[in-house]
């Protein structure tokens, strides 16, 4: 009896177990690596420089853009400039080359109104007129004198609205803005005003971080005059990575003059419109982005070489609140042959190109040093994950990282969202 029982197990039972238990272990594994992954990534989100951008959504690896991606309203939003204060001039310099002056002195076109006192009735900000009127007088005086890199005005697109659904069943993460007309001049106004009114109001940023879907679609889209494109350029085989020394002009009143900066800075404008036969049109990124290269790099906009433009990142810079999108895109070809091209603005947009390994030892030691500009350096850490480079040390055996871990874990297992990021809520 004792022999056939040995016999079975021997047959059956051990071979069963022994299955079971290597299939246990390959889950346990897996599980292993994913609670790791994730928890590594909550400890990052958590002690990332959050004074530095608001990260609004992330894609893993890219945003699903389409030729509905970017939607025209017919809203419009245009602060026009004093007249007799020396604009009249630039106007007449120019004119050989603008069918329409670049500054026209007319009503103001606010949302559907003459008025300043529609910014009022948006924002909720009662003195925001008078802070117009001021900044609107400062700025003609800094375009008469060219400060600050205001050396033209042009027809601009600023954010309405955004929403970041999840579509498919495998919930990819779909971009979705709604745009209005506006112009250059009109984006350094709002500029001025919304700087000066964060420093005289520091709780504005932090309630915008804990409700900005509502505050941004419903509110305070006014202030968001501008949407950058800010793409990293990838040559040689995707073993480097090329970067620009910021120039002054190219600053915008934001820190990090004289620091790396991203391949390609673009904001969106009506050149980036798409034409079809029967007249009617889209914005799309990937104009702007070929645009883009064309403009600061050199680039022939139809260079079969380059690759597929890849968004991940949606945010806005805290210091200026601006939206800005972070993208990258895979050249088949080496950095020497960048640095020859010759662009319209690839002086005035920066002071140098060059490129750096895309390793993490190579990148990791730029951050330690604080080489990039501070949001720059945000998006390359998003940048490098996708990829699978660390640029970040994690201290394992610390109490917060235990407590990060332990709460993953815990969801991993039980389905739970407490650990759900704070990001998510406002979806």
């Amino acid at each position: 009896m004792s022999d056939f029982v040995l016999e079975t197990l021997s047959k059956f039972f051990l071979p069963l177990v022994s299955f079971l238990g290597g299939l246990f272990a390959r889950r346990l594994v897996d599980w292993w690596k994913f609670v790791r992954a994730r928890a590594r990534y909550a400890y990052w989100r958590k002690t990332y420089p959050k004074d530095t951008i608001l990260l609004l959504d992330s894609a893993i690896p890219k945003f699903e853009v389409d030729g509905q991606s970017i939607s025209p309203t017919e809203e419009v939003f245009l602060i026009r400039p004093i007249s007799g204060v020396g604009l009249e001039e630039i106007n007449e310099r120019l004119s050989k080359y603008h069918d329409t002056p670049p500054f026209v002195f007319e009503d103001d076109q606010v949302f559907g109104s003459e008025s300043l006192s529609r910014l009022r009735d948006i924002t909720g900000i009662e003195d925001i007129a008078e802070r117009v009127e001021d900044a609107r007088r400062k700025v003609c005086e800094d375009f008469v004198v060219r400060a600050e890199g205001r050396i033209f005005n042009g027809r601009k697109l600023g954010l309405r609205n955004f929403n970041f659904d999840r579509v498919g069943d495998d919930e990819r993460s779909r971009l979705d803005l709604r745009v209005y007309e506006t112009d250059y001049f009109t984006h350094s106004v709002m500029q001025r005003v919304i700087r000066q009114y964060m420093r005289e109001n520091p709780q504005f940023i932090v309630s915008v971080e804990k409700n900005y879907k509502t505050l941004i679609n419903e509110r305070y889209f006014p202030f968001l005059t501008s949407i950058g494109l800010n793409v990293f350029l990838f040559t040689d085989l995707k073993r480097k990575l090329v970067f620009s020394r910021r120039s002054a002009s190219t600053a915008g009143g934001n820190s990090g003059e004289g620091k790396l900066h991203v391949s390609m800075n673009e904001g969106l404008t009506f050149t980036d419109f798409q034409f079809q036969q029967r007249g009617e049109g889209q914005v799309t990124l990937l104009n702007c982005f070929r645009r883009g290269l064309r403009e600061e790099l050199g680039f022939n906009e139809y260079d079969n070489r380059i690759g597929d433009l890849n968004i991940y990142d949606t945010f806005i810079v805290r210091e200026s609140f601006q939206f800005g999108l972070f993208g990258w895109c895979a050249f088949q070809g080496h950095f020497p042959e960048i640095s020859e091209f010759r662009a319209q603005d690839k002086q005035m947009e920066s002071r140098e190109l060059l490129d750096e390994d895309f390793t993490g030892s190579a990148l990791k030691e730029k951050i330690r040093d604080e080489a990039f500009v501070p949001y720059t350096r945000v998006g390359l850490e998003n940048l490098c994950r996708i990829h699978g480079i660390g640029t970040f040390d994690v201290e394992t055996r610390g109490f917060d990282y235990f407590t990060i871990w332990a709460s993953v874990a815990l969801e991993a297992v039980f389905g739970r969202r407490a650990g759900k990021p704070e990001q998510d809520k406002n979806k």
